[in-house]
């Protein structure tokens, strides 16, 4: 337990663990802004037009979108 609680405190102390738990606070948040900001979503596209409907699609486009793009470029 004593090693766990060591650990967790090394990795808040470095910066990029702290920058990667921001973006994944705040990455969401702007996804679901811009979303709500476009005036038409492409509707021929996967989930397009359930993006419009409902908002449980959400997580699938951004699953789409990682496996597709964030996935190979790490």
């Amino acid at each position: 337990m004593a090693v766990t609680a060591v650990e967790c405190a090394k990795l808040r102390a470095q910066s990029a663990v702290q920058g990667l738990l921001a973006a994944c606070l705040v990455g969401p948040i702007a996804f679901v802004e811009v979303v709500r900001l476009q005036t038409s979503l492409p509707e021929d596209t996967l989930f397009g037009r359930a993006m419009r409907d409902s908002g449980f699609a959400a997580p699938l486009v951004v699953l789409g979108f990682a496996a597709l793009w964030l996935l190979p470029v790490v």
